[in-house]
């Protein structure tokens, strides 16, 4: 559920898979997007707001322009044909590159994922290629480098413009989830056992050994815009998104919600807000508090403080 730059509105892919743009403060439906169909999983919006893309359950890619109000493109997500029909699989995609030139979509199947980049705004392919045992991936915000996480533990750096590999690591458990710094300079990576590890992308060192948090699965991981603060959202009710200090490595926030597992966690553009979604597709926000109601909870400890 990625809000748009202005922190008004929110892109939604609801229970039927259609699209909508929600009411960031009431969180409440304002928009249907109905040309873009009803078989839409995944959604990305392009930093300057004008586009929202959406990996389908068909194997397309659809793209909504918010400037010409209309879908732009919708095509299969697999444009070269192969000897393998792509249509019933689900659409992964990346988030777009800083300067919104560049996006990425997968597909789902197994053992090997396919990966195509493509230019933006043309909507045209650039290049292709297919990764082994490849679960989540995130794009660096230069739009250069591909991390891959694989169900083996692996975790694979690609460089876009030459498809090679740069760097291979390893985060013990399946790699579910993986996220870029603002700036570029870590890498957050979080496994089916509940771990969170940073990564240095200047050496690719770790930062620090697993940190342990959700007692299950972690399935998305997001740096607030500032790059101070780190949430994690996974699989259990009591622990649906972990709120992390990236400074000091530590948890300082657990935030619970219903459901059963939880993903697309994001920061409103002025991270005052957390929003995740659970795979029941129910929207759940975490409003930080505003500074007077931190003062005034705070005086009380400032007064005996004196005493």
């Amino acid at each position: 559920m990625p809000y748009l730059p202005d922190g008004k509105s929110v892109g939604v892919v609801t229970l039927t898979n259609s699209v909508s743009l929600w009411d960031a403060q009431t969180m409440m439906p304002k928009e249907n997007l109905t040309a873009m169909g009803m078989r839409n999983l995944w959604p990305e919006v392009s930093p300057d707001g004008r586009f929202l893309a959406v990996g389908g359950l068909d194997g397309y890619l659809r793209v909504w322009d918010f400037t010409e109000r209309r879908v732009v493109t919708s095509q299969p997500a697999w444009p070269e044909p192969d000897q393998v029909d792509h249509s019933a699989d689900w659409v992964w995609l990346s988030n777009f590159s800083r300067d919104g030139s560049r996006l990425l979509t997968g597909n789902m199947t197994f053992p090997v994922r396919l990966i195509v980049e493509w230019e933006v705004p043309a909507w045209k392919p650039l290049a292709r290629w297919g990764i082994e045992l490849a679960g989540g991936g995130a794009l660096s915000p230069d739009g250069k480098l591909f991390a891959c996480g694989r169900y083996d533990g692996k975790v694979i750096i690609w460089d876009i413009e030459n498809g090679r590999s740069r760097a291979e690591m390893v985060h013990q458990g399946e790699v579910c989830a993986l996220a870029f710094s603002p700036d570029g300079r870590l890498l957050a990576t979080g496994s089916n056992y509940g771990t969170v590890v940073l990564w240095d992308t200047q050496d690719w060192q770790a930062l620090t050994p697993p940190l342990p948090g959700h007692r299950l699965a972690i399935y998305c991981i997001a740096f607030s815009h500032d790059g101070t603060r780190l949430a994690t959202s996974g699989g259990s009710r009591e622990e649906a998104v972990l709120l992390w200090d990236v400074a000091t490595r530590r948890q300082i926030a657990t935030l619970r919600a219903e459901g059963t597992t939880f993903r697309g966690v994001t920061f409103s553009p002025d991270d005052s807000t957390i929003l995740v979604q659970s795979v029941e597709r129910d929207l759940y926000i975490w409003r930080a508090p505003s500074w007077d109601k931190i003062k005034a909870v705070e005086a009380p400890e400032r007064e005996r403080a004196k005493e």
